[in-house]
């Protein structure tokens, strides 16, 4: 009943802006003490590719592995990349360890996470974490070749705004490397959202089956995970936000009511 009531309400826009920032904070909290570095529902399929990953990586490899597809269709090898809403950091630390680029800066809102990212990634050459609003970015016009953003936006109050900022501080040409999910009614409105804010798609890709097979692989990990953290009575919740099996997410993308998107957009 409760969770129900917790989805209703969430579709009142203020409400759930409101929820989603209170919630994020303690999840970081949590998270940061115990060193969960991933927060993304993960992305796998039977017949992908094995990533070459150093043997610390192996337990994050499903989360990884959304991380790469995003980003891996453009080459940001040495070049000047941007993550909004980068969490607690292990995708910026695979991206920046593995993809190469000149300069990596990760932002996201939330201070522990970013005190948590700076003390752990500190040695990761090129590498840096900032405290900042998703709709207010702290960064010049022209600064980046490309900006990441996975599976974030759909918690931001104004995303017409997030694309205008993302459109100010990319390079001319430069890339977005976007991924995450929507009702499936509102698809089209969104590619208007990007295209109105002056992008043209390059690549664009229905991913929520390979999501789904994600949330598969992750699913007994994240339960033991939050079955270690989360207090007793906040474990139904925790499971929801994890997108473990039966949990409302996982049933739209299982159902189709929510698809997932990848995008790769160039500045026009």
């Amino acid at each position: 009943m409760l969770i129900r009531f917790i989805s209703w309400i969430l579709d009142f826009k203020w409400v759930s802006n409101l929820l989603w920032r209170v919630w994020y904070k303690y999840v970081a909290r949590v998270a940061s003490r115990d060193h969960v570095t991933f927060m993304n529902y993960g992305y796998h399929s039977p017949g992908l590719e094995p990533l070459k990953l150093q043997r610390d990586d192996e337990e994050n490899r499903i989360c990884i592995q959304l991380y790469h597809a995003t980003a891996a269709p453009f080459d940001i090898s040495g070049k000047a990349i941007a993550e909004v809403s980068c969490g607690q950091g292990g995708g910026a630390s695979y991206l920046a360890r593995y993809l190469k680029p000149a300069s990596y800066v990760a932002l996201d809102r939330t201070e522990n996470a970013i005190a948590y990212n700076k003390e752990t990634y500190s040695e990761i050459k090129g590498l840096s974490f900032v405290c900042g609003n998703a709709l207010d970015l702290p960064f010049e016009n022209e600064q980046f070749d490309a900006l990441i953003n996975v599976e974030a936006s759909h918690c931001y109050p104004d995303i017409p705004k997030f694309f205008s900022e993302v459109h100010r501080v990319l390079k001319k040409e430069g890339r977005f490397l976007y991924t995450d999910f929507r009702d499936a009614t509102y698809l089209e409105d969104w590619q208007k959202q990007l295209t109105t804010a002056g992008f043209e798609i390059v690549e664009i890709e229905d991913i929520t089956d390979r999501v789904l097979h994600g949330m598969d692989e992750n699913d007994k990990a994240y339960r033991e995970i939050i079955d270690r953290v989360a207090p007793r009575l906040l474990r139904k919740h925790f499971y929801q936000f994890a997108g473990t099996k039966g949990s409302i997410i996982y049933t739209s993308f299982s159902s189709g009511k929510k698809r997932y998107i990848r995008y790769v957009l160039k500045k026009s």
